[in-house]
């Protein structure tokens, strides 16, 4: 985040622009806004601008000084892109709308810092035009590509890498690479082939965590009365739960099992992309156990001080 800071000082109030690609859960907006908040503790009269494409942008509470730009939500199958709200428009003509709502948003903004996460090109390299564009306009952008520090199989993520040209674009469009962990913990650099000059780029600076400071009144008001059955309470979440259902369905038949036997509680909060049938029936197998299944919408992790147990998925 120094580094952030550091290099937009001699612009005085500094311009971030964060571009986040995440439709499917919430975990890469959950990253960015808390970079965000570490960004206005360094430079509180920084002005920061979000390029999100997530059905639920911006989900999270944005620090002062911030507002983000809505893409048309596209959700990546075993096919390719898809449409997730526009389906009469075809994916080719929602992609040209795309990079040129980012395109434009860019260079009318202006960034003194431009971070990306996760994706040097954007999603079908939308984000290439506006990255050269700051290039040939000579307008002293930082460009930033932020990666948490595994981000697949070596065997799988280098190729694709190489056949997509990730690597030339990050060294010819981009000024640093951020990666959110510990070197010492996960070479980012040597498990994915960052050599010569795209190494020198790279920078560790750990892992990006939420502060929780407290949980919600609602919350802490049904997780009383529930807990007063029995002594501990298991906590199961899965960020946004689009892909939740299988891991909840075989712990709410675990419980079922164990019948009689079961001292503690499970409280179930399914995320607020988990469909709706696939909630319902949870909430049918949750009837006689000692299971409480809520789709809270706020941020969840507020909750995580008050179980004794945590299950769920690690992403």
């Amino acid at each position: 985040m120094n580094e952030i800071a550091e290099g937009s000082v001699e612009y005085g109030a500094p311009r971030v622009l964060i571009y986040c690609q995440d439709s499917f859960g919430l975990g890469h907006l959950r990253r960015n806004v808390n970079i965000a908040h570490a960004i206005h503790r360094l430079a509180p009269d920084a002005v920061i601008l979000f390029i999100a494409d997530s059905p639920l942008a911006p989900f999270f509470t944005l620090p002062p000084n911030s507002d983000f730009v809505k893409l048309p939500t596209i959700v990546k199958g075993s096919s390719g892109w898809k449409i997730h709200r526009l389906p009469l428009i075809e994916s080719e003509r929602l992609m040209v709308i795309r990079t040129q709502l980012i395109k434009e948003t860019v260079m009318s903004f202006r960034p003194n810092v431009m971070l990306v996460d996760h994706m040097p090109h954007g999603a079908e390299g939308e984000l290439v035009p506006s990255l050269e564009a700051l290039g040939r306009a000579g307008s002293g952008t930082l460009t930033v590509v932020g990666l948490r520090d595994i981000l697949g199989a070596p065997e799988d993520i280098i190729p694709q890498w190489k056949e997509r040209g990730a690597y030339d674009l990050i060294s010819r469009l981009y000024d640093l690479v951020l990666v959110y962990g510990e070197k010492d913990v996960y070479d980012l650099g040597r498990a994915y082939e960052f050599s010569g000059s795209l190494e020198d780029k790279i920078r560790y600076c750990g892992y990006v965590a939420t502060k929780v400071k407290r949980y919600p009144k609602a919350a802490e008001r049904i997780w009383t009365e529930f807990t007063e059955k029995k002594p501990h309470t298991l906590l199961v979440m899965a960020g946004g739960g689009s892909d939740a259902f299988v891991l909840m369905d075989t712990l709410l038949g675990a419980v079922r099992h164990l019948g009689e036997n079961v001292s503690f509680n499970t409280f179930m909060l399914t995320g607020p992309f988990m469909p709706a049938e696939e909630r319902q029936k949870l909430e049918r197998g949750a009837e006689g156990l000692p299971i409480v299944v809520k789709r809270f919408r706020d941020d969840s992790t507020k909750m995580l001080q008050l179980a004794a147990v945590v299950v769920w998925m690690a992403g």
